[in-house]
């Protein structure tokens, strides 16, 4: 999506941008997840980025703001008053041709992979289970949809 959306304005882009930062001679430099780590770019002021959630980091929530978002008023625009037409969006002004969709169903068993109560005990779990090897991660009992009913 953000990569069609750069396209479609006509503007270069940097996708999976953990943090921006100007450089003081009129560049920006945006640091990049990448395969294995991260990657710094140079780039103009003239660019779509797009953050990744992961370089936003989360306010602190406040129970004055919890009561203001519950009773704010959110306005939505219809396509008539942003002024498009279906031929700009839906599947007449889509890039993308989806050729087939299929539900793909596992054949095996879910596993539990870690146990705990905390963050620590999570993790602790995890690379314990991890260091004995997967024959050690136990199945689960019942199918996802019995546990579903279940809860």
């Amino acid at each position: 999506m953000p990569s069609q959306v750069a396209e479609s304005i006509g503007i270069p882009q940097a996708t999976f941008v953990e943090s921006v930062k100007m450089d003081g001679t009129g560049k920006v430099v945006a640091k990049r997840i990448i395969e294995g780590g991260f990657q710094n770019d140079e780039t103009a002021h003239s660019l779509c980025h797009f953050i990744n959630p992961t370089g936003i980091p989360p306010g602190n929530l406040l129970l004055s703001g919890a009561i203001k978002a519950r009773n704010l008023k959110i306005t939505t625009f219809g396509i008539a008053d942003i002024g498009l037409g279906t031929e700009k969006i839906g599947i007449d002004g889509s890039p993308t041709i989806v050729a087939k969709v299929v539900n793909i169903v596992s054949e095996r068993p879910p596993i539990t992979m870690s146990e705990g109560h905390n963050e620590a005990a999570l993790v602790g779990s995890l690379i314990a289970n991890y260091k004995k090897g997967w024959q050690c991660f136990r199945k689960k009992r019942g199918s996802r949809e019995e546990r579903d009913r279940a809860a």
